[in-house]
């Protein structure tokens, strides 16, 4: 009676202890539970946290403002420009100087036999925007009185725009002293031009170009509107310009050393013999198309002899740096 008891008691006491462990087993599953839907809910905040962030920076990206490439920017401006210009020019059939209303001349005043003094041309220059002409370099000085652009004999140059307002810059590694390497500068006026017809820039290197033309003045001492000249280039070889400058400067100016040509230079020489560019040229064109490829830089002024030439390409982004600033 007493096992029968005892075996009663044990079997109430596992059967509570089942019961027991199966409801904290029950507790575990339920915690489980919860702690697996917290675990997935914070990863699905973070998820989403994840896809806001990359979401906002992509919108940030590109909602940016990109950096503006001043050369692009300046080169796109001058091509619209000048495009506008050759519908313009297309119409044009008066004299030569209006058929380049691009050609800028720069005034000095010259001493005459009679101790007067006159205006005449000392150097050329290209518009290439309504504000902004290129030069040569070595032009640039306290000498320069006003700019000229313009004219036409149709209305007895009254029409000349005459600038007295300009600053002018010149290439920071100019060297006037020796080879005249970097032989460009800048004559920003203080007023732009309206309805202004300016010239196209190069969009590509000069050595990619077959034929190049020119234009010159015929005579300097008629300030108000010369006669512009028109001729064709060919390309000289560096090295046979080089060769034959070093023997000129040998025989006529022992005294003087020649420094070879510089990587911004090229040397061009006219298809008919006894042209090449004068003293009153510096800073005129070089075209090819309508695009001016490189300036007058200098020469020995004989007409045998090729000219040398500043590249116009490797000064683009000075060129446009300095268009672009507001100084």
């Amino acid at each position: 009676m007493f096992k029968k008891t005892q075996q009663k008691l044990v079997q109430k006491y596992d059967l509570i202890i089942n019961v027991e462990q199966k409801i904290e087993l029950t507790r575990w599953k339920k915690c489980e539970k919860n702690i697996l839907i917290a675990i997935l809910l914070v990863l699905a905040g973070l998820c989403g946290f994840l896809i806001f962030f990359l979401v906002q920076q992509k919108l940030t990206k590109n909602s940016a403002v990109k950096p503006v490439n001043v050369k692009e920017r300046f080169l796109r401006q001058n091509e619209i420009d000048c495009q506008n210009s050759l519908s313009l020019l297309d119409k044009l059939q008066s004299d030569e100087l209006s058929k380049y209303p691009y050609i800028a001349r720069l005034i000095t005043y010259n001493k005459t036999k009679k101790e007067k003094e006159e205006e005449i041309i000392k150097c050329g220059g290209i518009l290439v925007a309504n504000n902004l002409i290129i030069t040569a370099a070595h032009c640039l000085g306290d000498d320069i009185l006003s700019i000229h652009i313009g004219g036409s004999q149709s209305k007895n140059f009254n029409d000349v725009i005459k600038i007295k307002d300009f600053a002018m810059i010149s290439h920071h590694s100019f060297n006037e002293t020796k080879s005249e390497e970097n032989d460009i500068g800048l004559i920003k006026l203080k007023r732009p031009i309206g309805n202004v017809r300016t010239a196209c820039l190069p969009q590509t290197k000069v050595d990619t170009v077959e034929k190049l033309t020119f234009l010159g003045f015929n005579d300097t001492s008629f300030y108000k509107a010369p006669e512009i000249l028109k001729f064709y280039f060919n390309f000289v070889n560096s090295s046979d310009c080089n060769e034959q400058y070093k023997n000129y400067y040998d025989v006529f100016i022992p005294s003087k050393e020649f420094v070879e040509m510089s990587n911004d230079q090229i040397c061009a020489k006219s298809d008919e013999e006894g042209i090449d560019s004068k003293r009153g040229d510096s800073g005129l064109p070089l075209f090819s198309g309508n695009h001016v490829y490189a300036i007058v830089k200098g020469g020995i002024g004989e007409d045998f002899f090729p000219g040398i030439y500043t590249k116009v390409d490797p000064f683009i982004d000075w060129i446009a740096s300095n268009a672009l600033n507001e100084k």
